[in-house]
């Protein structure tokens, strides 16, 4: 997972670390053991963990698919792209989504069907509430017995 879905993602790799996530996956659901049932507990927290991080992976290759570009916290590479300072290679060149492209413009809701296919669902973003409910304010009504009565 830090190799191809942390700070730097390239598509090609990103393909290759699903296979083995999953391959992962059907493994530890056909060979898990726990010496005893107070284990049990972590047996599911790290099939849990397996999964999400195949599902994560999954989300990384749609968002790339559909011409994700880099953002604030990771670096997709792009031949195409500019390169961030003259020290590092030509294998470091990146580009920046535009400002309308069809990712920064919806959501990518994950899910498992019934029979734990993935799901990708792309929804248009919703606009952020005007609501009056700044710290200070909510506080403030609070202490004066406005909130709950």
């Amino acid at each position: 997972m830090s190799a191809y879905g942390a700070h730097v993602r390239d598509l090609s790799r990103v393909k290759e670390a699903i296979v083995d996530s999953w391959n992962l996956y059907e493994k530890l659901q056909h060979t898990s053991k726990v010496p005893s049932p107070k284990e049990l507990p972590d047996a599911f927290k790290n099939l849990d963990l397996c999964l999400t991080h195949a599902i994560y992976l999954e989300a990384i290759e749609e968002y790339l698919e559909k011409g994700g570009r880099s953002r604030g916290s990771y670096l997709v590479l792009d031949p195409e792209g500019e390169k961030p300072c003259d020290q590092l290679g030509e294998n470091w060149r990146f580009s920046l989504n535009p400002g309308d492209s069809f990712v920064n413009r919806r959501i990518l809701e994950m899910s498992l069907d019934e029979n734990k296919n993935v799901q990708k669902n792309w929804v248009k973003i919703r606009p952020i509430p005007q609501a009056e409910a700044w710290f200070e304010k909510v506080w403030k009504n609070y202490r004066n017995d406005e909130i709950i009565k």
